[in-house]
């Protein structure tokens, strides 16, 4: 897949606090109605403290974007773009920040699928905005991704990446990726792919220090 190699790029450069970075929005771009009945995001238990700063999230959620922008692969029409937002920030609103910084975006892609990354950034097929028959629905799909960034699902995982190296962390948030656009077996190779580049690694630092 074409986006595979920018996002582990992406990555990369954003793990290793490498790169030039956006500064968090201050506020949503919207004013939101109250939110609608049973749209509460669902209580899986207060996070332990943050396993990578909010701007280290904000950045690593920022790039993935810009290189899905890149490719071309976002679907850049404004009144999708305000309605996503409207629903995802009622949704968002719910989360102990009040839905900070919080941004939908709409992938063109037929798949049924959305998946999130941290810092806020939650992106949905526009396959599966059309296959749901309703607002609430779409919103059930979209309450489900906004709670894997509140509860930072994806910078846990980065975290315990992190004994083996930069490498296979950014080698596994490619296969959360690859997973999501790609499906199941994506992400199993990629993961494999991962544990590999951690078991290299090692040997190319015990070699290093071997006389």
């Amino acid at each position: 897949m074409r986006l595979l190699a920018p996002l582990i790029a992406a990555a990369l450069t954003t793990l290793a606090a490498a790169a030039a970075a956006d500064e968090p929005p201050a506020s949503t771009p919207l004013a939101l109605s109250a939110p609608a009945a049973g749209s509460d995001l669902p209580d899986m238990g207060s996070p332990a403290a943050a396993v990578l700063s909010h701007t280290d999230e904000y950045r690593l959620g920022a790039m993935v974007a810009r290189e899905l922008r890149d490719q071309n692969a976002l679907l850049e029409d404004p009144e999708v773009s305000e309605y996503m937002s409207w629903v995802g920030l009622r949704l968002a609103s719910q989360s102990a920040d009040g839905g900070r910084g919080f941004q939908y975006f709409v992938i063109k892609d037929p798949a049924i699928n959305a998946f999130a990354v941290p810092g806020g950034f939650v992106f949905v097929n526009d396959g599966l905005v059309l296959a749901t028959s309703s607002e609430s629905e779409l919103a059930s799909v979209m309450a489900h991704e906004t709670a894997h960034v509140t509860q930072h699902h994806i910078a846990r995982m980065i975290r315990d990446q992190q004994q083996q190296s930069l490498t296979s962390a950014a080698a596994l948030l490619a296969a959360i990726l690859l997973g999501a656009i790609g499906g199941g077996q994506a992400i199993e190779g990629g993961i494999v792919a991962a544990q590999g580049m951690a078991a290299q690694h090692q040997i190319n630092f015990c070699s290093s220090i071997t006389p």
